[in-house]
């Protein structure tokens, strides 16, 4: 697991805000929630999209792939 300060965070998501995110409870999340495609702990979690050598670009979900240092 990735762990980042605050600091790091931000730092980044002002370098590239359009790789990162929230999780929203949208009807469009609500409805994979309920089916089952999509974690309901992941609403309201802060998200971020990079790229993995080997793997290439992937979705990483706070909490579960990588944790901030409030």
């Amino acid at each position: 697991m990735k762990h980042y300060t605050k600091k790091e965070w931000d730092k980044m998501v002002a370098q590239c805000p359009g790789y990162f995110g929230k999780w929203e409870p949208t009807p469009f999340n609500l409805d994979r929630v309920a089916a089952g495609e999509l974690p309901a702990k992941y609403i309201g979690r802060r998200n971020m999209m990079t790229y993995e050598p080997g793997t290439g670009t992937v979705l990483l979900t706070e909490g579960a792939h990588f944790t901030i240092e409030e």
